[in-house]
């Protein structure tokens, strides 16, 4: 009688399939809880502060016993709530936190702020976002020789937006329009004569800016100016001048616009230049600016340094 034949394998390659599963999770295990070590997670997602912060053994324990992380909530929402009743609109804050022993001597991992529809003085403004690049450093007591302020340089990522509305109500204010009167520009046979820009009005057509306006010897009857209408197209020059291309100038006796609008070039570019607004204790820079018939959207850089 013939035996048959007893599979020999199988246990073997059930043996062998279970261990290779078991190294498999054993491995990923060992991948899952290097990935989730504090330390290598703080060394991928931090960055180095410029400032002494707590010890990591301090952070490790108020981050662990939920400290940190009431402190981060409760520090939104006070800063929401100081920052609403200042600008009115709606308010979000989110602060990241090293610690709450940091957060008391003003030491911020991060700070985003929306504000949407705030009422700010002198600027009207649909939406304004602020977000630091760089950790904050508040100094918010006087003393030891120490004014308030910031107490190391902060980069910050500004994000504005505005409504047409908005930017007409800008530029038709008092500061805009007395800056436009202020234009002047010395020709050629007019001797110690000026021309100088009177009654501007500023609107956005088509994502152009309308500038209607009387050009005028300075000193002169304004009934003697001549009414001249500006339609050009705000372009950002490099990250800190806004100048005025695209010229198209129409009025009454003006015999050759080419000509004119090289000199409305002249008297009017740059239209603004921020580098003139630069300070020892901050500087803002464009990135870029758009215009069109919702408005404008631009994105910049603000600098902040500790006073002098």
């Amino acid at each position: 009688m013939t035996r048959s034949a007893t599979p020999v394998r199988a246990p073997n390659n059930l043996f062998e399939q279970a261990r290779r599963w078991t190294f498999v999770l054993v491995l990923q295990t060992v991948f899952f809880a290097l990935a989730m070590t504090p330390g290598r997670c703080q060394q991928v997602v931090d960055k180095t502060p410029p400032f002494k912060i707590g010890s990591k053994f301090s952070r490790g324990l108020q981050k662990y016993s939920g400290i940190t992380f009431f402190s981060e909530k409760i520090g939104n929402t006070i800063a929401g709530a100081a920052l609403r009743h200042r600008t009115g609109g709606s308010v979000k804050v989110r602060m990241r936190l090293y610690s709450l022993t940091d957060l008391v001597a003003g030491k911020v991992k991060s700070l985003d702020v929306s504000l949407q529809e705030p009422q700010l003085k002198g600027l009207a403004i649909s939406g304004l976002d602020i977000k630091t690049d760089t950790p904050l450093w508040y100094h918010y007591r006087r003393g030891k020789g120490k004014k308030t302020g910031i107490d190391a340089p902060t980069l910050i990522a500004v994000k504005a937006r505005l409504t047409q509305a908005d930017v007409e109500k800008a530029l038709n204010s008092k500061e805009i329009a007395a800056s436009l009167r202020g234009l002047k520009l010395d020709l050629p046979g007019l001797d110690d004569q000026q021309l100088s820009v009177l009654q501007p009005r500023v609107s956005i057509v088509d994502g152009k800016i309308l500038l209607k306006a009387v050009l005028n010897v300075e000193g002169a009857d304004p009934a003697d100016g001549i009414p001249i209408t500006i339609i050009a197209k705000p372009v950002l020059e490099g990250d800190s001048r806004i100048v005025m291309s695209e010229l198209d100038v129409q009025g009454e006796g003006i015999t050759d616009p080419e000509k004119f609008s090289e000199f409305a070039k002249q008297l009017l570019n740059p239209l603004v230049d921020l580098a003139r607004l630069d300070r020892r204790d901050h500087a803002f820079r464009l990135t870029n600016i758009t215009i069109d018939e919702s408005g404008v959207a631009g994105d910049g850089k603000l600098l902040l340094a500790p006073r002098p």
